[in-house]
């Protein structure tokens, strides 16, 4: 690799972390998935910075082409973000479910409080009515 993509490579991670963090800012990214793709420019930054280390990683885990050891790195990265995103949906799907129903049984109070007003004036009227009658 050259030194020329290297410097590209570094200078668009570095302006992808200052994006993220600036979706954190704004409250459009939670602070765990700016974590994650924080450390994935990080890595990314580093082994442009020093491509060998590609080829210790790859000899490490007994893998002859590092590109190989570089796809399998990132599948087990992508593999790790889904699970986070699968847990994360679990617990959302739970939380509306809980929401629905409570939104449900509160709909249902207000409406017996209601009904129960409205039967109270009528039963009010009537009384307005039957005292008007005795008078007359």
């Amino acid at each position: 690799m050259t030194t020329r993509l290297a410097i590209i490579i570094v200078v668009c991670m570095l302006i992808t972390i200052v994006y993220f963090f600036s979706l954190v800012s704004k409250n459009r990214l939670g602070y765990k998935y700016a974590f994650f793709w924080a450390v994935l420019a990080l890595c990314v930054s580093v082994l442009a910075l020093f491509p060998q280390l590609l080829t210790i990683m790859a000899d490490a885990m007994g893998i002859a082409n590092p590109v190989n050891a570089l796809f399998y790195l990132a599948i087990l990265f992508l593999l790790f973000v889904v699970f986070s995103l699968s847990i994360t949906i679990s617990r959302l799907l739970d939380k509306v479910r809980r929401l629905t129903q409570d939104l449900g049984i509160l709909r249902k109070e207000v409406q017996d409080q209601l009904e129960e007003m409205e039967n109270r004036n009528k039963a009010a009227k009537d009384i307005e009515k039957s005292a008007e009658n005795d008078k007359a």
